[in-house]
């Protein structure tokens, strides 16, 4: 899957919570478009991450373990706010919170971008 579509709307038919109690839901594509084309829904209620990887089992558990990702809590504003124009991607505003070697990261990749004011 190339995209992954995320969203609040917690009775969007064919949407999945991400991780119980976080209010952030996946999937129900035919529903948002349907909704967006009745106004029942804004396109900018829905969130498009494009090249997201999936995993089973405890793949993703493995990967941690070997150092591969850091898992980080993310408040739902965040992850919903609206993107368009920021002035920096998403990750690096998530990895600043976190502060420490992962706001460092965040830091370096960024002196690595000429696209961003």
């Amino acid at each position: 899957k190339p995209a992954i579509m995320i969203h609040g709307i917690d009775d969007l038919p064919g949407a999945v919570e991400i991780s119980p109690g976080t209010g952030i839901y996946r999937g129900g594509l035919v529903a948002a478009m349907d909704g967006v084309m009745s106004g029942k829904y804004k396109p900018l209620d829905f969130r498009f991450f494009i090249g997201h990887t999936s995993y089973v089992g405890g793949e993703l558990d493995d990967a941690v373990s070997l150092g591969k990702y850091q898992p980080v809590a993310c408040s739902r504003p965040l992850v919903l706010k609206q993107c368009i124009q920021l002035p920096k991607p998403l990750w690096h505003e998530v990895l600043e919170f976190c502060g420490g070697e992962l706001k460092e990261i965040s830091k370096l990749e960024l002196t690595k971008r000429d696209d961003l004011s």
